[in-house]
């Protein structure tokens, strides 16, 4: 839907596949990523946002979070373990011996972040901390979460 309304407004866009995207930031002006949500530990989204983030850092593009305020995370939430998936998801017949990581999810920190992208407007990704100190997670959500 983005991509429709920011031709629809005139401005150039390309969208690309996750594994493909770090390898084509250096041709971007600059690069929007999702959130699944944003804690003191960084920016949770699908596995490779982390690397695209590394990639627009090195080519010196800004890297933009998209989402909205619900998905900030107070400083004292801390999300449960990441799950491993199935193996057989990324290799059926893995040969024994053969260690296979399936996460859904990585941690790209804040700081490689040019700004946070809310109905609030744009954060600076420095200026993070204060939305974070101020969000309220439902109770339920904070007893699912282990404390550090």
């Amino acid at each position: 839907m983005l991509a429709g309304e920011l031709v629809a407004a005139g401005i150039p866009t390309t969208v690309v596949i996750d594994v493909l995207a770090a390898s084509l930031v250096h041709e971007a002006n600059l690069v929007l990523v999702g959130t699944d949500h944003i804690g003191t530990q960084g920016l949770v989204n699908k596995v490779g946002t982390y690397a695209i983030a590394l990639a627009a850092r090195a080519a010196n593009r800004p890297m933009y979070a998209l989402c909205g305020s619900e998905k900030f995370m107070p400083p004292n939430y801390y999300p449960p373990a990441q799950a491993e998936w199935p193996a057989e998801q990324v290799w059926a017949d893995a040969p024994d011996g053969v260690r296979i990581i399936n996460h859904y999810y990585d941690t790209t920190p804040i700081e490689l972040l040019a700004g946070i992208v809310s109905e609030r407007g744009i954060l600076p990704a420095v200026g993070i901390d204060a939305w974070m100190a101020a969000a309220k997670v439902h109770p339920d959500l904070q007893s699912l979460a282990p404390r550090k």
